[in-house]
């Protein structure tokens, strides 16, 4: 008894009829706040070690490539490939670049918006570096025919620019001299061609290799989706090298897809409409879904309209398969476009932040509460 009231000089607890020591409501209350702080850091300690699994393949072997991870521009981690070219990291979940440098007379190669996926392998496809000097090319059509719009190329993530080719009379346009890495085209059209700009954001050129067939169809801007691509989703377990051997099967090429996505734009078929071609993939039994990229928009739409190349055309009279529509008509209904959102395709990491920010904000909010409390307290 004489002990416990020499304890509780401080004033900090309390002795009842029976000597037992009580902490006082201020002490309680300390001690819920040191509570709640420890349960925010486990929460934010248990979010940072969630894991997933980056690996590939670089060749040649001889380039003894070093494999850098970077995270916002800075380096992360680092492996050296084995004597397979492979590599391997694992990596908290999120979006990352991957820088490969050669010690040998090759150029180095970088991977954009890699995603590392909770308690998942990302199979990131093959690495094929060039040696220094080498270069390739790329030609195609444009359809419909647009006599001397220029059709430019930039290096995809950097946006370096790459080359670009003014279209001549046959709607053909043709990039040389092109360094080996993965690229964007990119046209832009005027306010009197009624066209959506045209943008295919991915296409990897090879060293001494000319990329032919690589025709860009426009959509004009009554059209309901775009008229040049199909959204692929492939069953769960494929690597990436598997999908796009899917894809070009179908005598189609890969766009667009970042690894943090489950969707993947491809081209569409020569002579084909989009929906023969989304009928086509659905077909397959690894693709679990084919669909249209949907252009959502405001105001009156006017049905679609099917561009057809029509061989020596100028840009002044643009026709079209199933209208009479020329570039001189006039869509004066005001349309505003709205890119179409899915949750799905949103990074691991992004619903990782979300997920640590509520957390944080309920404790953070608690903390205050009890402060308020532990105020009210000592005013009495």
């Amino acid at each position: 008894m004489l002990f416990n009231r020499m304890k509780c000089l401080n004033r900090s607890c309390e002795i009842n009829t029976f000597g037992v020591v009580k902490t006082s409501k201020t002490t309680s209350f300390l001690l819920m706040i040191l509570f709640a702080i420890m349960l925010v850091g486990i929460v934010f300690a248990q979010s940072n070690n969630i894991e997933g699994t980056i690996r590939g393949k670089v060749s040649p072997i001889d380039s003894n490539a070093t494999v850098y991870i970077k995270l916002s521009k800075e380096i992360i981690s680092v492996a050296t490939i084995n004597d397979e070219g492979e590599y391997s990291f694992t990596l908290p979940i999120g979006i990352y670049d991957i820088l490969v440098v050669s010690t040998g007379n090759y150029v180095n190669k970088t991977l954009f918006q890699i995603g590392v996926k909770e308690n998942q392998v990302t199979e990131v496809q093959d690495i094929i570096l060039a040696k220094i000097g080498e270069t390739g090319s790329i030609s195609g059509y444009v359809n419909p025919i647009i006599e001397g719009i220029k059709v430019e190329i930039k290096k995809f993530g950097s946006g370096e620019f790459g080359g670009s080719s003014v279209v001549d009379s046959n709607g053909r346009y043709e990039i040389n001299g092109l360094e080996p890495d993965t690229y964007g085209i990119f046209i832009k059209f005027n306010s009197t061609q009624n066209f959506y700009d045209y943008k295919w954001s991915m296409i990897d050129i090879l060293a001494n290799t000319s990329l032919t067939g690589i025709d860009l169809t426009f959509t004009p801007k009554t059209s309901k989706y775009l008229l040049d691509r199909i959204i692929v989703e492939f069953i769960d377990g494929l690597s990436e090298g598997e999908k796009r051997k899917i894809i070009g099967s179908f005598n189609s090429k890969l766009m667009e897809h970042y690894s943090y996505s489950r969707n993947y734009l491809v081209s569409v078929q020569p002579n084909k409409t989009v929906e023969e071609m989304a009928e086509l993939l659905k077909g397959h039994p690894k693709i679990k879904d084919a669909s249209l990229d949907r252009i959502i928009s405001i105001g009156k739409i006017q049905p679609v309209e099917t561009p057809t190349i029509i061989p020596n055309e100028s840009s002044n009279n643009i026709k079209y398969s199933n209208s009479n529509i020329s570039k001189k008509s006039e869509n004066k209904s005001k349309i505003t476009t709205i890119p179409v959102a899915d949750t799905d395709m949103l990074p691991q990491s992004y619903k990782l932040k979300s997920r640590v920010k509520i957390v944080s904000f309920i404790g953070i909010l608690l903390l205050l509460i009890m402060l308020v409390i532990i105020l009210k307290f000592r005013k009495r």
